[in-house]
């Protein structure tokens, strides 16, 4: 009897295991589908500090005409651009390369919401035209990345400036 009583816990633990597992995949399930919500592959969509298209997140003043007449290779298709014409995991410019391709898409970043400052090309700063106005803190969502401070922000483009 002590034997059999033994079995019986061991099955109910095994069941009890599976019913926590099929839970835990309810919640990754449920994760999973909240956060593919945001994206849309045929619209742009508005969220509180920025924007989506397709898989990709934009700043809320990023122009929807660039996000929708985009070249080969540039902006969501560039390395660069996903990671230094980004701020708080959404896109904000061009990397100082794609910005090149374009005329009227400013001077391009070279790092982290840091512009090229180039005073002998005739393009526009994005701060001084779609980014004008707006303070970095109101850019993105900081969980995307915790170390996008403004102070970082502003100690990075001292140093780069240097």
């Amino acid at each position: 009897m002590g034997v059999i009583g033994n079995n019986k816990k061991i099955k109910r633990y095994k069941i009890e295991i599976k019913s926590f597992v099929i839970s835990k995949i309810y919640i990754v399930l449920f994760i999973k589908f909240k956060m593919c919500d945001q994206h849309n592959p045929t619209e742009i969509r508005m969220f509180k500090t920025y924007k989506s298209y397709g898989n990709h997140l934009y700043a809320l003043q990023f122009p929807d005409e660039w996000i929708l007449d985009q070249k080969n290779c540039t902006g969501t298709e560039c390395n660069n651009c996903l990671v230094r014409a980004s701020w708080r995991g959404v896109l904000i410019g061009y990397c100082a390369n794609c910005a090149q391709d374009y005329v009227d898409r400013g001077k391009g970043f070279y790092n982290y919401a840091v512009e090229v400052a180039d005073e002998n090309t005739e393009k526009s700063s994005a701060f001084d035209t779609y980014l004008r106005d707006i303070s970095l803190e109101e850019i993105g969502d900081i969980d995307f990345n915790p170390e996008h401070t403004v102070d970082e922000h502003v100690k990075l483009e001292e140093y780069l400036r240097s």
